[in-house]
């Protein structure tokens, strides 16, 4: 025989809930209140905190419990919340499908919840369905509801007549629904979505440097490649020098702003820039300054997980000032031209607040480098960045 779970023991719960006497059970729609509660804390207690199996079940159990003593358009939101849930938490679509047609048969204007839905709930909710009572295909059962004619609380002695609700109360249960689903977490992508955000505060990188002078300036070689790797922490060291680096200005961490135009479609760029005065001819002065423009693309793949990746073009200006034999003091800056494809994984612990890591790519597509010492001389210069990233967003 098998034992209770927590599913089971939330599907009692609420059918003793919804049973009880004083709600005046045995009209449709007279456990429409108590049903809303419960598909409310199905969807903001259990599905929002990751427990998928758990808010089914109990909205599987307040079906069970409502029997013909709810609306139907109430049913038809709990059913339409099953839908979501075996769609983007199980990628049940056949099971999804089941239950949006369960919802439209019992209210064909029943709406989906677009702030909580994902795309591929949003396409079964609008394919062909049979219009067959969806089973409960993820394997969780609702437990049996409590029979009205055995209440677990006693039943008043001398009770006071209901007196019979105002006008305007009528329309409560509707007002409820709303505040509900008003109150739906939202995933990162939503359209209208605003988000700030720290990229690169910390990382581990992988780059290489070039440039070819078109003639020499009296000290430096016409040509001259370099590359490294290592931690970037809050802080890296930038500049130029050699082959055009002294750091690497694709580690400098960025303020950052992006739009979702679209759902899962967002426009966005970023700033960022540091410097180091400098305090010896073995510490140069160098300085930094980094601009992207990017176009994203993301999708939430669980409650509190979303993966945005990222593409666009990144331009970093460097220069390092350095004092050399016989006073000659040698000025190089630089100028590159990137294609930046980063691949962030988006962890929300907390709604509206999320940490960022995934692995970022800076791939040269032009730049110039200038050197001033005994001559001025110019030529073409390159950058290449790889690595793993990561950094803070908060969205509205």
């Amino acid at each position: 025989m098998r034992g209770f779970g927590s599913e089971q023991i939330a599907g009692l719960l609420t059918a003793g809930l919804l049973a009880w006497p004083g709600l005046a059970a045995g009209a449709p729609g007279s456990k429409d209140r108590a049903a809303q509660r419960k598909i409310q804390e199905a969807i903001e207690q259990k599905y929002s905190a990751g427990d998928a199996r758990g808010a089914e079940a109990l909205l599987l159990g307040t079906l069970k419990a409502c029997a013909d003593d709810c609306s139907p358009e109430v049913k038809a939101r709990a059913w339409m919340y099953i839908g979501i849930i075996r769609s983007d938490a199980h990628s049940n679509i056949s099971g999804a499908k089941a239950a949006f047609a369960q919802a439209r048969s019992l209210d064909p204007e029943v709406k989906l919840d677009d702030a909580l839905a994902q795309p591929q709930a949003e396409e079964a909710f609008g394919g062909d369905s049979s219009t067959e009572e969806a089973p409960s295909e993820t394997g969780v059962e609702p437990a049996e509801a409590a029979p009205e004619a055995e209440p677990t609380a006693p039943a008043p002695a001398e009770s006071k007549p209901t007196p019979a609700p105002a006008a305007g109360a009528q329309a409560a249960p509707a007002a409820a629904a709303s505040e509900a689903a008003g109150a739906r977490p939202e995933g990162l992508g939503q359209k209208g979505h605003v988000v700030l955000g720290v990229g690169r505060l910390f990382g581990y990188y992988s780059w290489s440097a070039k440039y070819d002078l078109e003639e020499s300036d009296g000290i430096n070689p016409p040509e001259e490649k370099a590359s490294g790797s290592g931690l970037g922490l809050l802080r890296p060291g930038v500049g130029t020098s050699g082959a055009g680096v002294t750091g690497n200005p694709y580690a400098v961490p960025y303020v950052g702003l992006d739009v979702f135009v679209l759902r899962g479609v967002s426009l966005g760029g970023a700033f960022g820039t540091a410097s180091d005065s400098g305090d010896s001819d073995e510490s140069p002065e160098t300085g930094a300054t980094g601009l992207h423009a990017r176009v994203g693309f993301a999708t939430m793949v669980g409650s509190v997980v979303a993966i945005w990746p990222r593409l666009g073009l990144s331009f970093a200006w460097a220069s390092t000032k350095a004092a050399v034999v016989d006073d000659v003091r040698v000025e190089t800056s630089v100028a590159y031209t990137d294609l930046t494809v980063e691949v962030l994984v988006v962890i929300v612990p907390v709604e509206h607040v999320g940490l960022t890591v995934g692995p970022v790519l800076d791939l040269p597509l032009s730049g110039g480098v200038e050197v001033a010492s005994i001559n001025k001389a110019r030529g073409d210069a390159s950058y290449s960045n790889f690595g793993l990233a990561a950094g803070l967003v908060a969205y509205f």
